[in-house]
Formats: C-alpha cells, structure tokens, sequence
C-alpha cells in the first residue's frame, strides 16, 4: 500500500510540474510576442513617419531643383533617378540587409546578443522572392 501512496503523490507532483511548466512555456512565449509585436508596431509607425517627411521632402527638393533648371521636369528627373539609383544599390546588397534583418529578428527572439557563432552555421539559402 505503501507503494502506491508513493506511485499516486508521484503522479500527482508529475501532472503538478507538467502543468506548471505549460504555464511557464506558455507566459514566456506571451512575453516574446509582446515584445517583438511592440517592436515592430513602434518601428512602423517610425518608418511611416520617416516615409512621410521623406517624400514632402522629395518634392520639395524636386521643385527647388526644377526652379533652379528653370523646367518643371527636371527635378523630378533628377529625384528619380536618386531613388532609382538606391534601388540598385539595394538589389546588390540584398543578401546582406536580409541576413542582418534575420539575424537581428533571431536576436530579439532568443533573447540573445552574443549568438553570432550560431548565426553563421545557418544555412546559406537563396530566396527566390528577394
């Protein structure tokens, strides 16, 4: 009898630490999406911003620039071929700013800075709609 008493407080202390730890799992997977949904919320609203005071500053500059030529058209001219020249640059440097996107994301999820030793051990995989 002795045994069971012992075999049934065992169960009993297993579903007690299973439970407990469901309850840990599930507040710390609360936690990490709290933080990064937080993270990326205040980091768009900071982009919309910046995309904002970018694109009045685009015109702007565009129409100083055609007032400059004296043309309508030659600011805007000049301002997209500004931009068209950035997106060649970051067609060429796509592979790197995806990597440090993803590695910064694994940072944030894990928890982690010091994890650069694990980062380069991933798999070098092209993605296909970059």
């Amino acid at each position: 009898m002795s045994d069971d008493l012992k075999t049934e407080a065992l169960a009993e202390s297993l579903k007690q630490y299973l439970n407990t730890h469901y309850k840990l799992s599930r507040l710390e997977a609360i936690e990490c999406t709290s933080v990064i949904g937080a993270g990326l919320i205040s980091k768009f609203f900071i982009s919309l911003i910046l995309f904002i005071f970018l694109f009045f500053l685009s015109f702007g500059f565009a129409f100083y620039i055609s007032d400059y030529f004296g043309n309508a058209y030659s600011g805007f001219l000049l301002i997209s071929g500004f931009y068209l020249f950035l997106g060649i640059v970051y067609q060429v440097f796509r592979n790197k700013a995806f990597k440090a996107i993803r590695d910064s994301i694994i940072r944030k999820i894990c928890g982690k800075t010091n994890i650069d030793n694990k980062l380069t051990e991933l798999p070098n995989v092209k993605y296909s709609y970059l």
